[in-house]
């Protein structure tokens, strides 16, 4: 009988301490794991923002730098996965071509456009707010839903003095030394676009990439360039700095050189008497999201 008792208190124990541990798991999971999953979330969406932050300080080195390179930056799509519940929400990250170019270069019957990317992310099945991020125009939107608030508060005077608007284009006088005339000009143009993968969407890992080459097409004997920046580009003051700089660098031209400028609603036009060469040099920066 004494035997018995201590079997049937053996259960009894295991029972109760069964009781305990199922106990502090429903506590856990009712008062602690929320709070838990949701202190995840936020960690997880400054991650993303501080990705952004350096991917966009990557694109503006490449287009100011105007060479080849290759840059990347990494991060998850979801989060929330913390002990006992590893589900993590799940987050899409595309990047799209702007609809309106920043300038086109009308030189020897050929067009040349200078153009930009928009970069999303937006977060899905988060158990925090669905907050995401895009990258246009060289600054960065917080957005829920259809809203959209600048991460950093700038004015518009700032978008227009902005050197990355700015840097999107140049026009430099390549003449050898010693000529008085101006014979040789350069135009470069930074064209951003989409690349092949230009999409992922799930939980796991996230890579923003960026290449950058440069390629050159010379022509001879050029009487004129022209220059038009869109009227319609979604953020107007990012278009006026880049007219702007292509006014500002035409003008330094005509004073010191016989070149005659027409302007009209669409751009500015560079006449020469008498012709000049003219290069065209494009730097390709392709970005991919995998």
């Amino acid at each position: 009988m004494h035997e018995q008792d201590e079997a049937v208190s053996s259960v009894v124990g295991l029972m109760l301490v069964l009781a305990i541990i199922a106990t502090v798991l429903a506590i856990y999971s009712a008062t602690y794991l929320p709070g838990l999953k949701q202190q995840s979330e936020i960690v997880h969406t400054h991650e993303v923002q501080d990705a952004f932050s350096k991917f966009g300080g990557d694109i503006e080195h490449a287009v100011a730098q105007k060479s080849w390179c290759h840059l990347s930056e990494s991060f998850s799509l979801g989060g929330g996965d913390v002990l006992l519940s590893p589900g993590k929400s799940s987050g899409t990250l595309t990047v799209r071509p702007e609809e309106q170019d920043l300038v086109e270069v009308s030189v020897d019957g050929k067009r040349y456009n200078a153009t930009l990317v928009t970069i999303t992310y937006v977060p899905s099945f988060s158990t925090w707010e669905l907050q995401g991020y895009t990258w246009q125009y060289g600054y960065i939107n917080v957005t829920k839903g259809e809203k959209e608030t600048p991460l950093h508060v700038y004015t518009m005077d700032e978008v227009k003095a902005s050197p990355f608007a700015r840097s999107f284009i140049e026009i430099r006088d390549t003449t050898p030394p010693g000529s008085s005339m101006c014979t040789d000009l350069q135009v470069t143009l930074v064209k951003m676009h989409p690349g092949e993968r230009d999409s992922v969407t799930g939980n796991g890992m996230a890579h923003l990439t960026l290449n950058a080459s440069v390629s050159s097409v010379p022509t001879t004997g050029e009487q004129s360039l022209t220059f038009s920046v869109p009227a319609d580009i979604a953020l107007p003051e990012f278009g006026e700095a880049v007219d702007t700089k292509v006014g500002e660098e035409c003008t330094v031209l005509e004073e010191r050189y016989p070149t005659n400028i027409v302007y009209d609603p669409t751009g500015h036009m560079l006449e020469f008497n008498p012709e000049v060469n003219v290069t065209v040099q494009t730097v390709d920066i392709e970005v991919n999201a995998r």
